[in-house]
């Protein structure tokens, strides 16, 4: 018996510094509603509409060019956490920085997380976490309750929960107010 397979067609692309990619140390990638892959490197934001690149550096907006996550929300806002910038928020091609100076816990970022309810947690060094909540700043969990270690991921489950990785010193639960380590 002879079975039928339709034909498959694969497209594979290798895209390098060559094609545009402004850094071929990839640190993170997202995907937005518009479908755009945002690739973060260690030299900038990458942004690839399936036929070219877009770049975005600190020469030309970024508060820094060392991209260590991205985060999109449901509205398409674009958050890029930097190390030593700050939270750079892409909106419709312009740049927002929130930085030290507007009450951001540090400008050292490692990770950045939107949640269910739109809220935004930026995750850095030394334990710091900070909550941006309609478009007000504030900390959300003090470094000292995070034992001072460095916030690398920060997810959230769908029954709420909130896991916090951090660096040498476990992961961490968040539920209805109750904080517990995982060493």
């Amino acid at each position: 018996q002879l079975n039928y397979l339709p034909g498959q067609i694969k497209i594979h692309q290798h895209l390098t510094t060559k094609e545009g990619l402004v850094n071929d140390r990839i640190e993170i990638i997202e995907q937005d509603k518009k479908g755009y892959l945002w690739i973060g490197t260690d030299d900038g934001l990458s942004r690839w509409d399936g036929n070219r690149f877009l770049t975005y550096q600190k020469h030309n907006g970024l508060s820094s060019s060392q991209i260590r996550d991205i985060a999109v929300d449901s509205n398409n806002v674009i958050y890029v956490a930097t190390s030593g910038g700050g939270l750079n928020i892409i909106r419709n091609d312009e740049i927002d920085i929130i930085s030290e100076d507007n009450g951001l816990l540090t400008n050292w970022l490692l990770c950045v997380s939107v949640l269910s309810n739109g809220d935004v947690l930026i995750g850095g060094e030394k334990g710091s976490i900070s909550l941006l909540s309609n478009g007000k700043l504030s900390k959300w969990i003090g470094p000292e309750k995070l034992n001072n270690k460095d916030v690398y991921e920060i997810f959230e489950s769908k029954n709420g929960t909130i896991y916090i990785g951090t660096f040498q010193g476990g992961f961490f639960t968040y539920n209805n107010g109750q904080l517990k380590n995982y060493a």
